[in-house]
């Protein structure tokens, strides 16, 4: 009991001014076991989180590498909105790997989870350096690591190679390096992971002027502070328009084009509309940091003066908040990731103080590893399966079967779940559904639109043009398309288990249908 009090009173004193205690003994308690869970959790993933997994990460470097495949519309037209910039160590490996007649023989899927996966895993073991010294505490740091790396939906989404992930990575190791001590000084290490979020993905910015402004007000020397900012700008900016206008072929900058089209444009809309203002409050933040949300708020009632640090974090969760619900209609989990680093360290003393209890510990553990398994292995697997039944069964054949997926956008796990391991690619055909932006379609509506109004005559006009060998499609359509494709001469071989809580347009199962000859 003495020494749960004197842990106590040690989590109640700590506050943002590093101490030299306690680094080594996070490195050698944690490390290792972060790093290697990140690399089981890439290993394992069986399911679909969202199509910027594949279209704007693997495909990307599949189609870098053979220059055979179809990229997405971001990476196209006179306005594209994507930067290959945070897949540049994978475009190389990947370029390297063809040189040497191995391409053929690795899963990208994997390594792009791999890198992904090492690189929040690295940036979590630097985030727990800075709670190691900053609050002298094994419990507090302890709490730190359940919080991040033992939450559900970072096992779950921390190895999925989506740029949201590479943003939260890169602002967890800027906040690696942010202290009460660094205010008052001009370092401006922490700009550079900083800069790079941004030029990914510009409206990742809320999460860094907040803090820049706080650095600049409690700074010292402001002109060098602010010199050296001006240089930091300048440098990874350069490098921004160069990769990207050796990328393209052009003069583009990449971020203007994505500030036009998302934001001045609203083309995120066309994604997805959610006016209800209090989303990420209720659901976005209980989601995506998990149990982090709860001890937060536990953390801030019951904190009675806040550190500069403190105070800074919290105005940049609200500025993030308001603009989020706010500024955007088209809301997911995945854009408020990088916001768990910030709930945990607010959370992490009220959460060391419950886990002082060892059956809620377990507890704990218990729940998110159980969570984290469904979404990785059972919910939205059925594209994955899909892909990989057709890989095994088509790609030997000679002749080239063709495939037709009728069903919500991007379903299917990427172009490269097209290729073979004899460098071919199946034809597989998805339907079309291009934003409405000039250069790109000048269509309302999209394939995905006109087959979800009449399933059934969209069906038989498609096959009217041309008949594919095979027909997959979601089985809520079966009903509705039982006469045509019987007429058509179709018949069912297979059905691949999707969800059993499926979102938006899809169902339980994924059927596929083939031609009779």
């Amino acid at each position: 009991m003495k020494s749960d009090v004197l842990e106590a009173e040690k989590i109640t004193r700590a506050r943002f001014h590093r101490s030299k205690d306690g680094e080594k003994q996070v490195v050698s308690t944690y490390a290792y076991q972060i790093m290697i869970i990140k690399v089981l959790s890439a290993l394992v993933q069986q399911t679909s989180y969202v199509p910027d997994e594949f279209y704007q990460s693997t495909d990307v470097v599949h189609n870098f590498v053979l220059n055979e495949t179809r990229l997405t519309w971001e990476w196209r037209g006179s306005t594209p909105i994507r930067s290959p910039i945070w897949l540049l160590p994978i475009l190389i490996l990947g370029k390297v790997l063809f040189l040497i007649g191995l391409y053929r023989f690795v899963n990208l899927h994997t390594i792009m989870r791999l890198y992904v996966g090492l690189a929040s895993g690295f940036s979590e073991v630097a985030f727990l350096k800075m709670i190691g010294k900053t609050f002298n505490s094994s419990a507090v740091t302890e709490a730190t690591f359940m919080l991040m790396t033992l939450s559900f939906h970072q096992l779950y989404a921390s190895s999925r190679p989506l740029s949201n992930s590479m943003e939260y990575a890169l602002f967890t190791f800027t906040l690696s390096y942010f202290s009460d001590d660094l205010l008052s000084s001009s370092s401006t290490v922490y700009l550079y992971p900083a800069a790079l979020s941004i030029i990914m993905r510009p409206t990742s910015a809320t999460f860094y002027i907040p803090l820049f402004l706080l650095h600049f007000y409690h700074s010292e020397d402001r002109f060098t502070l602010l010199a050296k900012s001006v240089k930091i700008t300048v440098i990874i900016f350069a490098l921004c328009i160069g990769i990207d206008s050796l990328w393209f072929g052009e003069y583009t900058i990449t971020p203007f084009n994505f500030l036009k089209i998302n934001v001045l444009d609203n083309i995120a809309v066309f994604y997805g509309r959610n006016r209800f203002f209090g989303w990420y409050l209720t659901q976005g933040l209980p989601v995506s940091c998990g149990f982090s949300f709860i001890f937060a708020l536990v953390g801030i009632f019951q904190c009675q003066m806040f550190t500069k640090v403190e105070q800074g974090l919290l105005i940049t969760l609200v500025f993030n908040w308001l603009i989020l619900e706010i500024g955007s209609e088209h809301k997911e989990f995945r854009f408020i990731m990088s916001a768990l680093a910030i709930l945990t360290i607010l959370g992490a003393k009220a959460a060391a103080r419950v886990f002082q209890t060892e059956w809620i510990k377990k507890l704990y553990i218990a729940v998110n590893f159980m969570i984290a398994v469904y979404l990785s292995m059972v919910h939205q697997r059925g594209p994955a399966d899909l892909a990989r039944y057709l890989r095994v069964e088509l790609c030997s054949n000679a002749e080239g079967a063709s495939i037709r997926f009728f069903g919500p956008c991007h379903v299917m796990p990427g172009e490269y779940s097209r290729f073979c391991l004899k460098g071919n690619h199946l034809d597989l055909v998805q339907l079309e559904c291009p934003p409405p932006i000039p250069g790109i379609s000048e269509n309302s509506k999209t394939e995905v639109d006109l087959f979800h109004e009449d399933p059934e005559d969209f069906l038989y006009k498609d096959l009217s043009r041309k008949k594919y060998e095979y027909l997959a499609f979601f089985d809520k359509h079966e009903s509705k398309l039982e006469r045509t494709l019987h007429e058509l001469e179709y018949f069912q071989i297979k059905s691949f288990f999707h969800s059993p809580s499926p979102l938006d347009d899809a169902s339980r199962n994924i059927v596929l249908y083939k031609l009779k000859k």
